[in-house]
């Protein structure tokens, strides 16, 4: 797709993978994190925040601006890719001795702080005025995923044992980070996914 091959020319990039993209510890892409599970994403992509800090430099923009992480395409649809980690959040912001309301209170606050709204629609206007195009996305189909390090659903088996309270409270939580990610996905206005990053591959392929 050209809109790909220009935006990744623009930042002089070469393509990466969405692993790659998602710091699973501090400054530690997750395939080399004590967090990678061993099969990386094979699908390409374009570092997205890199492109945005170009264009800033280049426009004298100064400040935070938004951006989504990644960029790929597949076909005539373009995918912009939000990359989140839940795993740290769990790790370091929920305690085992938390309420249930306590837990929900912080995941909900979580989720809003992603500002996924401005995040897509000012990664559509740089690709927009790259291409030079205020109508791009009137013709080329998108979609906006929100990809995510921990699974996005518990198996029939999974929550029966929840239900018996012999899983984890790690495993638990696992319907209140879908609840929290898909009501702020629901907000806009364009096709949204959220995914486990160990099934974007297989989501690409579907599409």
């Amino acid at each position: 797709m050209r809109l790909y091959e220009r935006v990744k020319r623009y930042a002089a990039l070469s393509d990466t993978s969405i692993c790659m993209l998602h710091n699973a510890e501090p400054k530690t892409p997750c395939p080399q994190s004590r967090y990678f599970c061993g099969n990386e994403s094979k699908k390409q992509a374009v570092n997205f925040d890199a492109v945005k800090e170009e264009y800033c430099r280049r426009n004298r923009i100064n400040g935070s601006w938004p951006s989504v992480d990644a960029v790929l395409f597949k076909d005539n649809t373009f995918l912009f890719v939000e990359i989140k980690s839940w795993r740290n959040f769990e790790e370091h912001q929920i305690n085992a001795n938390d309420t249930q309301e306590e837990k929900e209170r912080k995941i909900k606050a979580k989720a809003q702080g992603f500002k996924l709204k401005q995040k897509i629609e000012s990664s559509m206007d740089i690709c927009c005025d790259l291409s030079k195009d205020k109508k791009l996305f009137e013709r080329i189909p998108i979609v906006y995923v929100l990809v995510t390090d921990v699974a996005t659903q518990l198996s029939p088996m999974e929550l029966f044992r929840a239900r018996l309270g012999v899983l984890s409270y790690k495993a638990v939580n696992v319907p209140l980070y879908a609840k929290a990610s898909i009501a702020q996905l629901n907000a806009l206005s364009i096709p949204v996914r959220y995914k486990f990053c160990q099934e974007f591959d297989d989501f690409y392929d579907s599409l």
